[in-house]
């Protein structure tokens, strides 16, 4: 029995040894991780508003340093760029302007040499990748297939060709996309050298699709926050899904929402077809108004307006209808006889 266990002990000690983060520009010395990390975010304080904590949550964890470009707001040592550390430990001070900064003891886990740095509470992220933080972006990405919603071409929002490191531009909407790594990006004077505020990590999904090839986007945004859905616009538009990278959706999901809508529709055509025909059901559910449409029919098109301004006369009952960004309605005796927008 206890050669047995010995024998699983040994087999699972690779397994620990070869953690690793890949690199874009190089790969290094796989690095051992010591400690669980439980945290889905990068180098970011835990419990906001807690002067007593902010980074401990770090400690015991390996980190990759990323570089700094710009050499503002922090204080750093000789640290190789690509040079994994265990963090050791780390004390919190609280300075006289700002909220409180962190001094880390950092040791190198290949020369085993033992630094420090400090750090302000809002600039670390983007120097740094923590390890476990790494594996579980890759935990959740590697080898799934996402559908491209929302084109971004941001300065570092859009999607980059792997080969060139260019933005692409005129991609296609609703292309099918393979995650087929998960990398960092090491930030470069010529590439960021004015990207003072972007506190984004070097987390970068590399996405592939068979006619444009490789390209990567950034995990988070300028923040430093994962990309999310933040207003009902974004619901609306896109299926109420989270955005990957601002831009992706997992494809399984995407793909089981547009089913259900697809038989919602159909479902829906089918009731307005047996109200007002054929014709008239099919102008409705594509959000359509024909001048003669009753109030009921321009409901179903168009929804409920913002607001009604009514007049009444001799002429009989005028009603106009106020939508968003300049649409209106007019009515004469509850039939549509005027289209504004």
């Amino acid at each position: 029995m206890n050669k047995l266990i010995l024998l699983m002990a040994l087999s699972a000690l690779p397994l620990l040894v070869n953690a690793q983060i890949s690199i874009i520009e190089d790969k290094p010395e796989p690095v051992k991780e010591l400690t669980p990390y439980d945290s889905l975010t990068n180098m970011k304080e835990m419990k906001e508003g807690d002067d007593n904590y902010g980074y401990r949550h770090l400690k015991g964890q390996t980190i990759l340093y990323c570089g700094d470009p710009w050499n503002y707001s922090y204080s750093s040592p000789n640290i190789p760029v690509g040079d994994y550390y265990y963090i050791k430990d780390v004390e919190i001070y609280k300075g006289s302007y700002l909220k409180k900064y962190c001094h880390f003891i950092i040791e190198n886990t290949k020369t085993h040499q033992t630094s420090a740095f400090d750090s302000y509470a809002f600039s670390s992220n983007e120097y740094w990748v923590v390890l476990g933080y790494y594996e579980k972006m890759k935990s959740f990405y590697l080898g799934k297939e996402f559908v491209l919603v929302h084109p971004q071409y941001g300065d570092n929002d859009g999607l980059f060709s792997f080969d060139t490191d260019t933005l692409t531009r005129n991609i296609a909407e609703k292309s099918v996309w393979k995650c087929v790594d998960v990398s960092v990006k090491f930030r470069n004077n010529k590439r960021w050298k004015y990207e003072v505020n972007d506190h984004r990590s070097g987390v970068v999904l590399i996405m592939e699709n068979p006619k444009y090839g490789k390209h990567y986007c950034y995990v988070e945004d300028e923040f430093g926050s994962h990309f999310s859905i933040t207003n009902s616009v974004y619901r609306d538009n896109y299926n109420g899904l989270p955005l990957i990278c601002g831009k992706f959706q997992d494809k399984v999901a995407y793909d089981r929402v547009v089913l259900i809508a697809k038989q919602q529709k159909a479902k829906r055509l089918a009731t307005l077809t047996k109200r007002y025909g054929s014709a008239n059901a099919k102008k409705i559910i594509n959000g359509y108004v024909v001048i003669g449409f009753s109030k009921k029919m321009c409901r179903e098109a168009w929804g409920e307006p913002n607001s009604i301004n009514t007049s009444t006369g001799p002429w009989g009952t005028h009603e106009q209808w106020v939508y968003g960004s300049g649409n209106y309605l007019y009515f004469e005796n509850g039939k549509l006889s005027s289209i504004q927008n």
